[in-house]
C-alpha cells in the first residue's frame, strides 16, 4: 500500500517508516495510521525484515492527531456521533506488542499521540534536542492508547503523574543523578566523571558507588523545560 504521507524503505534487515507531513509537523491522519499499520504488518510477514524503525520527516516526529478532523460533522449514517480518533488508533497498543521489534527514533517535536504511540513500542530513542509533551491536559482531552497506564510502568507513578498533569515539554537529554530516582528505588546515572556536587549528592543519598549505566530502565526521564 503506497502513500505519499508514509514513506517506506528497507536498509539491510531494517524496515524504516517515515511519517511524511512535514508542513503539518507530521500530524497523524486516519490514512497515515492505516498505511503505517499495513506496512508494518507486511514486514511482520517478511522473513527478510528483522526490526522496524518509525521516524518523522522534517523538524518533527509527530505533532499528534490531526485536530482538524475533530471539527468534522457526524457522518450521516443514522448514528448520533461519528467515530472519533480513538476508534482509529485503539488497536495500536496490541498491534505494536505483537509486532517485530519496533524502534521509535524521535526527532524534533513529539506531542500528544506523537508521544503516546511510541509507548507500546519496544525502544524509544530521542534526539537530545527533541521536545516531547503529553499535552492532553492543556487541551482538556484524555490521554489515549492506555498511555497513562503504560507510562507509569516505564517511568514510575510519580513521574508519570507529573508529565500527564502538567503537560510540560521535556527534552531527550538524560537527567542529573538526583532526577534518576524512582518510586521506592534509588538509582544514579553514571557519567564517567563526577563533579564534587555529584559525589556529595551520592554520599548524602546513600547511592555512592552504585552505577546503573545511563539509566536505560528509565528511558523517559527527560529534562523538564521550564
Amino acid at each position: 500500500m503506497a502513500s505519499e504521507l508514509i514513506l517506506r524503505e528497507t536498509r539491510g534487515r531494517v524496515g524504516i517508516v517515515t511519517l511524511n507531513r512535514p508542513d503539518s509537523l507530521n500530524a497523524l491522519t486516519g490514512e497515515m495510521r492505516t498505511t503505517m499499520r499495513a506496512t508494518i504488518g507486511e514486514w511482520n510477514e517478511d522473513p527478510g525484515v528483522g526490526a522496524i524503525v518509525i521516524t518523522g520527516a522534517g523538524r518533527a516526529f509527530s505533532a499528534g492527531a490531526d485536530v482538524s478532523s475533530f471539527q468534522r460533522p457526524p457522518a450521516d449514517n443514522g448514528s448520533q456521533t461519528a467515530p472519533g480518533p480513538e476508534a482509529q488508533v485503539s488497536p495500536w497498543a496490541g498491534f505494536a506488542r505483537g509486532s517485530k521489534p519496533i524502534v521509535c527514533a524521535i526527532n524534533g517535536v513529539a506531542v500528544g499521540e506523537g508521544v503516546t504511540m511510541t509507548l507500546p513500542c519496544d525502544v524509544r530513542l530521542a534526539a537530545p534536542d527533541a521536545r516531547l509533551s503529553f499535552r492532553f491536559v492543556r487541551l482538556g482531552l484524555t490521554p489515549e492508547i492506555g498511555s497513562s497506564h503504560v507510562l507509569s510502568h516505564l517511568t514510575g507513578l510519580g513521574r508519570a503523574v507529573e508529565l500527564m498533569l502538567t503537560g510540560r515539554f521535556f527534552t531527550g537529554r538524560l537527567e542529573s543523578t538526583a532526577s534518576c530516582w524512582r518510586r521506592g528505588r534509588r538509582r544514579s546515572c553514571w557519567t564517567g566523571q563526577s563533579s564534587w556536587r555529584e559525589r556529595s549528592r551520592r554520599r548524602r543519598h546513600g547511592t555512592w558507588g552504585r552505577r546503573s549505566g545511563w539509566c536505560t530502565s528509565t528511558r523517559w526521564s527527560g529534562t523538564l523545560a521550564r
